[in-house]
C-alpha cells in the first residue's frame, strides 16, 4: 500500500514538473516570437522610409 501511494505521488510530480516546464517553454516561445515581430517591423519600416523618398 505505500510503495503504490509513493509511486502515484512521483508520477503526479513528475507531471507537475513537466506542466511547469512546458509553460516555461511556452513563454519564452511567445517572448522569441514577439521579439522576431518587432525586429522585422523595424527592419520593414526602416526599409520603407529609404525607398519612400521622404
Amino acid at each position: 500500500m505505500e510503495t503504490s501511494y509513493y509511486q502515484t505521488e512521483v508520477v503526479a510530480n513528475k507531471y507537475y514538473w513537466l506542466d511547469g516546464i512546458f509553460n516555461i517553454v511556452g513563454i519564452i516561445v511567445i517572448i522569441a516570437v514577439l521579439y522576431f515581430i518587432v525586429r522585422l517591423y523595424r527592419k520593414l519600416d526602416r526599409f520603407l522610409d529609404k525607398h519612400s523618398g521622404t
